[in-house]
Order: C-alpha cells, then sequence, then structure tokens
C-alpha cells in the first residue's frame, strides 16, 4: 500500500468535517454516555460546534434502564454547552431509537425535505445494543458460492449456534458443520461520511442512518479470543 499525500489525506478530512458540519441532531446511547466512549462523544459533538457555531446542533440522550437514567442525566449537564438542547427520552427499545430521532427532527425542522432527513442524523451507538458486542463474525453465506468453495473453515455450526473455528474444544467442532468463508470485522455500520475511494461504503452514501459504534474497547476480548494468525477482513 502506497504512504497517502497530504493532499489526499486533506481531502478526506475536509469531506469528513463538511459531512459533520451538516448534522443537525446526534442521538446518544446513554450506555456510552460516559468514561472512554462518553468522551470520544464529546470530542465529537466538540467538533461539531466548532464547525457550524451559528447553527448548533441538537442532542437525543436514550435511556433503556434506570441506571441508564442516571448516566443520560449526568452526560446532559457535561455535554449541554455543547448543543443547542439536551432531549432526554427512555425507550423501551433500541430498535425505536432511530424512528424517536427521525420523530424529534421533523418536530424541530418541520420544513426539511423528507428524503434528506436521514442523511442530517448521526447516531452514536454501542455495538451489540445491550447484549453482547459481537465486532467480529464469521461470514456464513457463502454456501454455493466462492466463498464457500476455496476459502478455509472459519466457522463451525450447530443448531442454532453458530461459533468462531479454534474457540471451543475440538470434540465440539468434531460433531457440528463446518462454514467456509472469512471473519468479518463490524467496525464501520450505516454510511461513513470519510467517502474514501477504496471504501464500499462510500457507494452507501444517502441510504440508511450514519452510525458509529463508541464502544471500541470490546472487541479486544474477541480479538484475543481468535486463534493465533487469524485474518479479518
Amino acid at each position: 500500500m502506497q504512504p497517502q499525500s497530504l493532499e489526499e489525506n486533506g481531502g478526506r478530512e475536509t469531506s469528513m468535517l463538511e459531512q459533520l458540519a451538516k448534522i443537525d441532531l446526534v442521538a446518544l446511547d446513554a450506555a456510552v454516555a460516559t468514561g472512554v466512549a462518553g468522551e470520544r462523544a464529546r470530542r465529537l459533538l466538540a467538533n461539531r460546534q466548532r464547525l457550524a457555531p451559528q447553527r448548533p446542533a441538537h442532542l437525543l440522550l436514550h435511556a433503556h434502564s434506570p441506571h441508564e437514567e442516571e448516566q443520560a442525566s449526568a452526560a446532559a449537564a457535561r455535554l449541554a454547552p455543547l448543543v443547542a438542547a439536551v432531549h432526554l427520552r427512555r425507550l423501551h427499545s433500541r430498535t425505536e431509537v432511530a424512528r424517536e430521532a427521525l420523530a424529534l427532527h421533523r418536530q424541530l425542522w418541520p420544513v426539511q425535505d423528507e428524503a434528506q432527513r436521514k442523511a442530517r442524523l448521526l447516531l452514536l451507538i454501542r455495538r451489540g445494543g445491550a447484549g453482547r458486542p459481537q465486532f467480529i463474525a464469521p461470514f456464513v453465506g457463502g454456501a454455493g458460492t466462492t466463498c464457500g468453495a476455496w476459502t478455509p473453515i472459519v466457522a463451525y455450526r450447530q443448531g442454532r449456534q453458530t461459533w468462531i473455528a479454534g474457540t471451543r474444544p475440538p470434540e465440539e467442532e468434531r460433531g457440528a458443520e463446518p462454514i467456509r468463508g472469512f471473519l468479518r470485522g463490524n467496525y464501520a455500520q450505516g454510511v461513513c461520511p470519510v467517502e474514501c475511494s477504496f471504501c464500499y461504503l462510500r457507494g452507501l452514501q444517502g441510504m440508511g442512518l450514519k452510525s458509529v459504534a463508541l464502544n471500541l474497547e470490546d472487541v479486544v476480548p474477541e480479538l484475543e479470543q481468535l486463534p493465533r494468525g487469524s485474518v479479518v477482513n
């Protein structure tokens, strides 16, 4: 891989900052509103404020348990100076977040073109919701394709359970169905605003909501569990 020129890096940074400046509403999961993940959220909101101080973004802080409500209240006090307003919500499920964010955006910007609303939302999430993060997962859809013919065995399946090869005792693997393919790392989700020329996510611009997982430390235990020499795409 050739090193990138300053001009190339500068162009991508400019594109990313332009996209961030257009964000009207940031939704932040209370589960990642504190600690190291919360500091990432604070830096992002500070950058958004710096880029377009005349048009500050709104913050939707959503909680899903009494403990998370406490986290949300603490985060709201810390982040309020960086946004136009903080909107606290208690939601039953994380599947409601996108709908709640769109409804709030319609309330705050009623004349906005509907086709453009999703491009003006940014969801800061916890990968895995309230369950396991699962940053790394086997690609299990290669049956009958090239991936299913020559790629190595990367996982085993038994009933409804699928696990990465080498993470369970050999006797369990002997009685399970082997799966060929590759391991997929889910670091990017939704639409990335950077627009790097080599990334497939570039083709998804304008489709769906932009989501960024802030709990990156949770990937470390998954990496440590992988057999030595594993390759993750």
